[in-house]
């Protein structure tokens, strides 16, 4: 996404400039956090794109699949696990993250998932079909929409959760009893407060194993445990790198004419809301250090879900791409839809209920459910509010 953005921003402020836009996955660039709405069977595979292939080529962007395994400042030189080599005039890191799996016994076994990409989510539909056996670990956003979309195509599903209760950072422990009920009705079994010893079977998984003695039958096993920033390359480049790759409110990294988006990025100052990936990717633009192209603010790592490297190659004087975003722009970062099926729950609202003051759609007379959740802050106080 950040990439993307980058890219996008570069060609509406320099017509003129060179545009690469270079990822290691196949296939256009997708929106990542419609994975669990794909899942679900909601949307459709080409409805992941970003951006249809036809809309890099009438934007001039150039797209190409090869996987960057070094960049030298010093050359400005990118260099590629195909052997070629590319230069560059500017360069917008976008690298993205990988998911994180514990180092658990058996978590090499088949049929244990990372949900990242569209060939995991292939994956992990061909493996949770209607009535098997499927195990989330962790029961936080990504888990739970997970869980909710297996629950939706008909798998036996169980949420593993190490803290006492879901969403421990975002709801209170009432706040978590009440929208634990709600998961519950659905037909998604859980397991709160306990922790995976490890993962059995012969060469693919057929249980999981947790530290009070139970073993879950698992046929698949979906870890959610967050991601890690991919910092490999920046580092073995010699940009200065902390949490995340350390950037200046314009986005630039310790190299010159190098800048960073998407994940993995970081600086002194925190922001209160940032949308994923395109925040970072149009507010850093591989700027020229204007004033008015500042990110006012930064999170101290950027959680912004990045969509690859992007190279961009500016015009051939060097010149830059142009004005960033007014600094201090705010926007909204919205909370995942938990994909909880039946009424107004398809929604964010449990058990049909609208919070005081919602309007609700109608649609031939019949009350349809009420309008989703758009924040966290939402979420918390309608929870709150039943408990």
């Amino acid at each position: 996404m950040a990439g993307v953005s980058a890219a996008e921003a570069v060609r509406q402020a320099a017509p003129e400039a060179e545009v690469l836009l270079v990822t290691g996955e196949p296939g256009p660039p997708i929106y990542r956090l419609s994975l669990t709405r794909y899942l679900a069977g909601e949307l459709a595979a080409d409805a992941l794109e970003l951006h249809p292939a036809e809309w890099y080529q009438a934007q001039r962007i150039t797209l190409q699949h090869r996987e960057l395994t070094a960049v030298t400042p010093a050359t400005r030189t990118l260099r590629f696990r195909d052997g070629g080599e590319l230069a560059y005039d500017r360069l917008v890191l976008a690298l993205g993250a990988h998911p994180f799996r514990p180092d658990l016994p058996g978590a090499g076994l088949d049929r244990v998932y990372s949900l990242r990409t569209r060939e995991d989510a292939e994956q992990i539909l061909a493996a949770c079909g209607p009535e098997v056996p499927c195990v989330c670990i962790g029961g936080g956003l990504l888990g739970l929409e997970t869980a909710g979309a297996l629950a939706r195509r008909g798998a036996r599903v169980t949420v593993v959760e190490h803290q006492r209760w879901l969403l421990s950072r975002q709801l209170n422990r009432r706040a978590g009893a009440v929208f634990e009920r709600q998961v519950r009705d659905l037909g998604i079994a859980l397991r709160t407060g306990v922790q995976t010893r490890r993962l059995q079977g012969g060469t693919a998984v057929s249980g999981v194993v947790l530290d009070t003695g139970e073993v879950l039958p698992a046929q698949a096993v979906v870890f959610s445990a967050g991601v890690r920033a991919n910092l490999e390359l920046a580092q073995a480049a010699g940009l200065e790198v902390g949490q995340g790759i350390r950037v200046d409110d314009a986005m630039r990294t310790s190299a010159p004419d190098v800048f960073a988006a998407g994940t993995g990025w970081s600086t002194g100052h925190p922001v209160r809301h940032l949308a994923p990936g395109h925040a970072p990717g149009r507010h850093g633009r591989a700027g020229r250090g204007r004033p008015d192209c500042q990110l006012s603010g930064a999170a101290p790592v950027g959680h912004a879900q990045g969509s690859g490297g992007a190279v961009v190659q500016h015009r051939p004087d060097g010149s830059g791409p142009g004005r960033g975003s007014p600094a201090g722009s705010r926007v909204r970062r919205r909370l995942h839809r938990l994909h909880l099926a039946g009424g107004a729950a398809d929604r964010g609202h449990p058990a049909g209920r609208c919070p005081a003051g919602a309007p609700s759609a109608a649609a031939g007379g019949v009350r349809t459910a009420c309008p989703p959740l758009d924040t966290a802050a939402e979420v918390i106080r309608f929870l709150e509010d039943q408990a």
